[in-house]
């Protein structure tokens, strides 16, 4: 080979050389275009990004406040319904304590008049208003046998005695009034 053909050989291959070369810068070009194209974006996706997280971290702040906004009013409101559901516990208890001496002061009361019921003797009262009204009865049935025994001895003299018998009848009948009223009267006063 002669040298020519290796100068043309050589050139060939530098040629073939720098079209590759040619083709890498182009790469190349395209890489560093592509590359600053990546860095515009990456730029804008990380202020975008701070932008976002910013936003967020008011978001956040302002959350925690109402949050702690929230929990403090809560808390407070808890306190005082729970202050508010001691004191009421407390005038329950109270009021159960006022009622179960009332209770106690109406149950001693009822203890005392069931005392005094049992110690009445109803059945003997009613067994004495009975006697009581058996002997004004059976003094009225006397009564009536010597009134029909007055009228049984004598229509003539019943003429006479009409009116004195009648005087009599009435004063029988109030005695025996007044006996009943005096029976009974007696009888529920035992």
């Amino acid at each position: 080979m002669a040298t020519i053909d290796k100068i043309n050989e050589a050139l060939t291959e530098m040629q073939n050389d720098l079209a590759k070369l040619q083709h890498y810068t182009g790469e190349i070009g395209k890489a560093q275009t592509a590359a600053t194209e990546v860095v515009k974006i990456s730029r804008e996706y990380v202020i975008s990004f701070q932008q976002r997280v910013k936003e967020i971290g008011v978001l956040m702040d302002d959350a925690s406040q109402d949050f702690k906004t929230k929990c403090n009013s809560a808390s407070l409101d808890l306190n005082t319904t729970s202050t508010n559901f001691q004191k009421g516990i407390n005038d329950a208890k109270k009021s159960l304590s006022e009622v179960s001496v009332e209770l106690s002061n109406v149950a001693l009361k009822v203890n005392t008049l069931a005392q005094k019921i049992d110690s009445i003797d109803i059945e003997g009262h009613f067994n004495k208003v009975y006697n009581g009204l058996q002997s004004i009865s059976e003094e009225q049935n006397k009564i009536a046998g010597v009134l029909k025994q007055e009228l049984a001895n004598g229509f003539e003299q019943s003429q006479i005695l009409n009116q004195k018998n009648r005087n009599l009848i009435y004063v029988v009948i109030i005695i025996s009034l007044l006996l009943t009223g005096v029976s009974v009267y007696s009888a529920f006063l035992k």
